[in-house]
């Protein structure tokens, strides 16, 4: 990574921690202090959850709408609007406003926006990397703010909590505005169900937001178990967390030098397909050897770096399959996707459990580990694909997109809003990164 995409990469995390920042510190407090703004369990429970439902309602409309008024236009406009909610939550100790608060602050879903426009300003190798080292960040945000966040509280109270949310978002904003480079969005035209017709249909595409499902699904069913599979290993409940802190630990800082081998050999695929087989042998560990202390600890060590790692990739390959006219869409769906599998696995661990007994959890979680094996297996090389952008000078400039289609490894062309700048989909196996300035100059004889 250059100077250039070093700093793009931390000025995008920097706002994407100060926007998660208040969240995170709201997650430990929030049972323990709405009690007193209301004795309605229901009103409670609505104030906690409809963050998260309206997160999932809007990601595929603010994807939509950063394909065609480009990233950061709608990442500041989700800023704003959680902003405002933030204020609004901070006003009053009706718990109906900070209901109405916590609605409008949902609806500024520009996570997913924010890592598109990081994957839009730096080469597609460097993707992996900057998604883990965010992950590495988040975690360290994630513990801090187990600390700062009820300290705030217990001296300040919520409502200041709130209002502290928005004071991150606006330091946040002038960020964006001032720290990150500028971008030029390909040209457009708005066409919602083109978009999301174009983004369902291919089929690539599915398969690697039914991986993140998978994924996250099955990290769910682990820890809603977890805990009982130890304790009966002889492992004291009161030492849990050290153990779940230290290896989360080195599976963050174990992606990044992983991720450097799966580039070595060249291959996601054949990756995929071997964490994959691994996290089915995890699963049989949990149910059928579980007595085995050591091999309890050791298996959910590997699996701590098998999701971690598969954070790191699977939006790279998103990148990489989706059409250059609808990566907003793309991305938005698959963190839909990745939201709905984290819903999704307590759902389906509390009602075979309820239903029947965790025997037949796990005999479910291994027939879905098969599922998503046969899926992938099916999956074309995402590393045959590349996006390249190329900035048009004079020797450049007046290119024919319909003369580039004349090479068969050029997938896609689209020019800027300016026109200054040309984007590209290329097949790596027909057509080398180092030669497309070639190929522009050739086609223009």
């Amino acid at each position: 990574m250059n100077k250039n995409e070093n700093k793009t990469i931390i000025s995008l995390i920097t706002v994407f921690i100060l926007r998660m920042s208040g969240i995170l510190m709201l997650l430990p407090i929030m049972n323990m202090y709405l009690p007193t703004y209301s004795n309605k369990s229901n009103l409670i429970s609505i104030a906690i959850s409809i963050y998260g439902l309206l997160q999932i309602l809007f990601q595929i409309p603010y994807g939509i709408l950063s394909d065609i008024m480009g990233r950061k236009p709608v990442i500041k406009l989700g800023l704003i609007i959680f902003m405002i909610g933030s204020i609004v939550a901070s006003c009053s100790n009706n718990i109906y406003i900070i209901i109405l608060g916590r609605i409008i602050q949902g609806s500024g879903a520009i996570n997913t926006i924010i890592l598109l426009l990081i994957s839009d300003l730096i080469q597609e190798e460097s993707i992996p990397k900057a998604m883990a080292a965010l992950n590495i960040l988040l975690f360290f945000t994630y513990l801090s703010s187990l600390i700062i966040g009820p300290m705030i509280a217990c001296i300040i109270g919520l409502r200041s909590l709130f209002f502290f949310m928005s004071i991150l978002s606006l330091i946040a904003f002038f960020v964006l505005l001032y720290l990150v480079p500028e971008e030029y969005p390909i040209y457009s035209k708005f066409n919602f169900r083109n978009k999301i017709l174009k983004v369902i249909n291919n089929l690539q595409l599915l398969k690697i937001n039914f991986s993140v499902l998978f994924l996250h699904l099955l990290l769910n069913i682990m820890f809603l178990n977890l805990s009982n599979k130890l304790t009966s290993a002889g492992f004291d409940v009161d030492e849990h967390w050290q153990m779940y802190l230290i290896e989360i630990f080195i599976a963050l800082f174990l992606a990044i030098p992983i991720i450097k081998i799966i580039e070595i050999f060249n291959s996601i695929k054949k990756a995929i397909i071997n964490i994959i087989i691994l996290t089915f042998f995890i699963f049989l560990i949990l149910w059928k050897f579980n007595k085995y202390l050591w091999l309890l600890i050791l298996s959910v060590q590997i699996f701590f770096i098998i999701f971690n790692l598969l954070e790191s990739v699977l939006p790279s390959m998103i990148n990489r399959e989706s059409s250059l006219l609808s990566k907003g869409a793309a991305m938005s769906l698959y963190s839909t996707f990745q939201l709905l599998g984290s819903f999704s696995g307590s759902i389906i661990s509390k009602y075979i459990k309820y239903k029947f007994n965790i025997d037949y959890l796990f005999m479910a979680t291994l027939v879905l580990i098969i599922i998503w094996l046969l899926i992938i297996l099916t999956i074309e090389e995402p590393l045959n694909k590349s996006n390249v952008c190329i900035q048009l000078n004079r020797k450049l400039s007046h290119v024919s997109i319909n003369k580039l289609f004349n090479n068969k490894g050029i997938l896609e062309a689209h020019f800027s809003y300016n026109k200054n700048f040309l984007y590209l989909k290329i097949n790596n196996t027909l057509i080398k990164k180092k030669n497309i300035k070639d190929i522009i100059i050739q086609q223009k004889k």
